[in-house]
């Protein structure tokens, strides 16, 4: 195997990868609550208007993610990571000085949307996607710890900071954080490809076992993508991906208002949301090696099966030890989420066309989960509880459940269908 310094530089992107996903997660998806409850203090705002914040920003992300994708693969992941980060250090500055919710609604839904979409699931599969064939799973799930680590540092100490020096200050503190720690990283350890190095994915001195694809013009690879998202197991997938991170992103973006709802302290609802990240850091690693051996659509239904029995569980949630049980179990299927996504892609699709495919997916995926938490706070206003949500939402992993093996594996030389 070649290798420098020792070890195949891919797996030092996935620790690099790992490091970015924890600041981008921790910072913008596992604190989503902490600083909800925050702006319902401090501006006595309804949920349903706080969560427009949460929607607007995930509704971007769904917009711009085949644009983003696409500049990562033909521009450069450096550049759209530096760029993504200068824009969030902005954005959080803007929250700090936001004199009222409309201004934390805009900068979060305008600001923030590129820097978590990019570090936390973009960057680290088209990245990785280049390095690693036979082990992307495995990258991909060791690279996800990051952000299951971020989610289990984070909210505790961003809790602390905002009893101590109050929730502006600490948001200012983390937009300058976010403006200098990232761009300074990503540009002294990017690389964007094994050929930079001299090297080739999984590190081997040959091509992989798999053959690769004979190359493309521009004009076949725009062909093959026009093909792919109009095939019926696109939308089968994007389906089931757009369920589970429904689920995820009106959870996380909830997850301390279940509690405190019940009587919960603040600080003891931070510590659901570490469980969730610590136990997503088992799942990921578990769930990404589990997807570079087992067929991936019995991993999809896996993680479906799990993500319902929590549904059903926090529908009934009346203590704080039932929602523990809960988060934990949304946490096994979360946690595995980006090796899972990651892997579907690249086995359903033609590699070729890996970073556009996943950039397709992740537009219906992530803008038509974007209306959970308005979906959720919608329903809570109405109805005083969450408990219908969860029903809408088991109903709908059955759906995708039952239909997970008509998914059809890519086969080269074939047309996706």
């Amino acid at each position: 195997m070649q290798k420098t310094g020792g070890i195949f530089y891919g797996w030092w992107l996935v620790l690099l990868s790992l490091v970015l996903g924890g600041i981008g997660g921790g910072v913008s998806i596992y604190i989503i609550s902490l600083i909800a409850s925050a702006m319902e203090q401090e501006f006595a705002a309804s949920r349903l208007v706080i969560m427009m914040a949460f929607t607007g920003h995930n509704l971007i992300a769904g917009l711009l993610a085949p644009r983003i994708s696409h500049l990562m693969d033909r521009l450069s992941v450096r550049k759209v990571l530096i760029g993504a980060a200068l824009i969030a250090g902005a954005g959080y500055l803007m929250i700090a000085i936001s004199p009222n919710i409309w201004g934390f609604v805009g900068a979060y839904a305008l600001l923030l949307p590129v820097f978590s979409l990019a570090l936390t699931s973009l960057a680290p599969a088209i990245l990785l996607s280049r390095w690693f064939i036979k082990h992307r799973g495995s990258a991909v799930g060791l690279a996800t710890l990051g952000t299951q680590m971020g989610g289990f540092l984070f909210p505790p100490v961003v809790a602390i900071l905002f009893e101590v020096f109050g929730w502006r200050a600490s948001m200012a503190g983390i937009g300058l954080g976010v403006a200098i720690i990232v761009p300074l990283l990503v540009y002294l350890f990017l690389v964007e490809r094994p050929s930079d190095k001299g090297l080739n994915p999984d590190g081997a001195k040959t091509d992989p076992d798999l053959k690769p694809a004979p190359p493309a013009s521009q004009e076949q690879l725009d062909n093959l993508v026009h093909h792919a998202v109009r095939s019926r197991k696109f939308w089968l997938v994007s389906f089931a991906l757009t369920v589970l991170m429904a689920m995820f992103t009106a959870v996380l973006s909830n997850l301390a208002l279940f509690a405190m709802d019940i009587g919960v302290t603040r600080e003891s609802a931070a510590l659901l949301i570490s469980l969730y990240s610590i136990t997503g850091l088992f799942s990921a690693v578990i769930v990404g090696r589990i997807c570079d051996v087992v067929d991936i659509r019995i991993v999809l239904a896996g993680s479906l099966t799990m993500a319902f029995v929590s549904m059903l569980l926090f529908s009934t949630g009346t203590t704080f030890t039932l929602l523990a049980v809960a988060t934990a179990m949304i946490a096994v299927s979360g946690g595995g989420f980006m090796p899972l996504w990651s892997s579907l892609v690249g086995k359903l699709f033609d590699n070729r066309i890996y970073g556009r495919m996943f950039g397709q997916v992740s537009r219906v995926a992530i803008t038509a989960a974007a209306l959970s938490p308005l979906l959720s706070g919608l329903l809570f206003d109405m109805t005083g509880s969450y408990r219908i949500m969860f029903l809408i939402f088991a109903g709908a992993v059955v759906v995708a459940v039952l239909y997970t093996p008509l998914l059809k594996l890519h086969q080269p030389g074939v047309a996706d269908g």
